[in-house]
């Protein structure tokens, strides 16, 4: 790990966010659902959610649980609405919370705090 690898985002771009949100609330929850129970099945794949992240945040437990608790949410609106696009509305919303905080924070982008102390 090099120190450029910081500079990548963390999510992949929004119009590739449906590819994740098909296999964890599309695929892999139904198949959960079935086989374990509706609640079981939330959990799984929130779970699942949470642990795709852990390569990034190694070490983070707390934002490795954090995300976990998101997925089940994500997963709690798909079982409830019965349609993938709750989660994915849930999902983009959740990611622009960051760009919304920054944009507010930093007089639209002209006064950022410095990176380096």
């Amino acid at each position: 790990m090099n120190a450029d690898d910081n500079l990548l985002p963390p999510e992949p771009p929004e119009p590739l966010e449906p590819v994740p949100q098909s296999i964890f609330r599309g695929y892999l929850y139904p198949v959960a659902a079935r086989s374990f129970g509706v609640g079981t099945g939330v959990v799984i794949t929130g779970t699942l959610f949470g642990l795709l992240h852990a390569g990034q945040l190694w070490g983070g437990w707390w934002q490795i649980t954090l995300l976990a608790m998101v997925g089940i949410v994500f997963t709690i609106a798909r079982s409830a609405t019965r349609t993938v696009v709750a989660s994915y509305v849930l999902h983009a919303s959740y990611n622009a919370l960051p760009v919304i905080a920054t944009l507010l924070s930093s007089a639209r982008f002209r006064h950022f705090a410095p990176l380096l102390h």
